[in-house]
């Protein structure tokens, strides 16, 4: 990964330490300073992409010469930049530890040139996904068993952070993700048999999904206006069940996700398609999910099809990467023992676990968390 993904003046402060000589070790902690409101707890998450980051740290011949080219720096640090590689010790929690405001999340000692300037990648990569996994638990809890789908791909700020948003939100209890690179990347399961639009759902359209051959193990129809068309899904589901093709389910988009599913599900039934599922999907969190949960609405599954800080808390937390006077510092306080030894002199130690492995531990987790911290979940604003 590019050295360059920093922030401008991170590589002047780096080009004062030069200057100073101020190139002994230092010790950084990122940390959240406070809990956002309504959030009792949060989940670390991203350790795997920070040190795949520092692992790779450096500049190559072209951002070398662009440097040059900026007329901004010296040779002094153009030399150093020439070379430069994390040759650190880097201690973090566990992924999928869930930890409180105070508590150190990553620990980088490393020379100061060095470690003040990955502080931006890594308060982005560590932030981002602790976000989205904090968010992601709390959903979980709200969903009271259902299953969860990640469909934030299209409204994501980017495919990085479409990918990086499924693997916290799977790392936190999700069952799958509907972007496909995230299941090739990441070992996530993919959820997304075949889907129909309600504007494409027409007498002509049904008829052809049901005369169409098919191989795939399951398809979900999905409209947006079930009340105008579930005569025909419930028809179509029948004529393709006749055919051996064995439908998921049902999906509903659009408002009032309660009601219609409820009128959906009479029909299904009453058409002998009981074991049919019913996903809604949409902007949920874990307010909405948690309110139609506990009504008993009949949905057997959400899909949440974005991350984006629309609430104002969702998936934003107050982290912050700050200097430690010495290193004897750094190891007093709360939340230390957590910390795990990742890398020593730019070196991965120990061994990696797996992203599931990081899923099983985050479970563990939850499952020792007190109901005083689940409480808030789901209440209304």
């Amino acid at each position: 990964m590019s050295a360059l993904v920093t922030d401008y003046d991170r590589l002047a402060v780096m080009q004062i330490c030069l200057e100073q000589q101020l190139t002994q070790p230092a010790v950084f902690e990122l940390v959240v300073r406070e809990l956002p409101p309504r959030r009792k707890f949060l989940v670390a998450a991203g350790l795997e992409q920070a040190l795949q980051f520092l692992k790779s740290l450096s500049f190559s011949e072209a951002e070398n010469a662009w440097l040059r080219h900026q007329g901004r720096f010296s040779a002094q640090l153009l030399d150093y930049a020439h070379g430069l590689r994390f040759d650190g010790d880097v201690d973090a929690m566990p992924e999928g530890t869930v930890f409180f405001a105070g508590e150190p999340i990553i620990r980088v000692t490393a020379p100061l040139p060095v470690a003040q300037l990955v502080e931006s990648r890594l308060l982005n990569l560590v932030h981002f996904e602790t976000a989205i996994a904090s968010s992601a638990a709390r959903i979980v809890l709200a969903a009271r068993g259902r299953r969860l789908l990640d469909l934030g791909l299209r409204r994501a700020h980017g495919s990085e952070a479409a990918l990086l948003a499924a693997r916290a939100a799977y790392l936190a209890g999700f069952d799958g993700s509907a972007t496909a690179e995230a299941s090739r990347r990441f070992g996530i399961p993919a959820l997304s048999p075949l889907f129909l639009r309600s504007d494409a759902i027409g007498v002509g359209t049904l008829s052809s999904l049901v005369e169409a051959p098919s191989t795939a193990p399951g398809r979900i129809v999905d409209t947006d206006d079930v009340l105008t068309h579930r005569a025909g899904l419930v028809d179509a589901a029948t004529a393709l069940r006749c055919k051996g093709i064995v439908l998921d389910g049902v999906q509903i988009d659009g408002p009032d996700p309660s009601a219609r599913a409820w009128s959906l599900r009479a029909r299904l039934d009453a058409a002998g398609l009981g074991d049919l599922a019913i996903r809604v999907s949409g902007d949920f969190d874990e307010t909405h999910i948690g309110a139609l949960a506990a009504e008993g609405a009949p949905i057997d599954e959400f899909g949440v099809c974005g991350w984006l800080p629309e609430d104002g808390d969702a998936t934003r937390i107050n982290a912050s990467y700050e200097k430690r006077v010495t290193a004897s510092d750094a190891a007093a306080g709360r939340g230390r023992a957590l910390l795990q030894p990742c890398m020593r002199a730019g070196k991965r130690v120990g061994r990696t676990p797996t992203l599931l492995e990081s899923r099983r531990y985050h479970a563990e987790q939850m499952a020792q968390l007190s109901e005083t911290l689940r409480e808030a979940v789901g209440e209304s604003r």
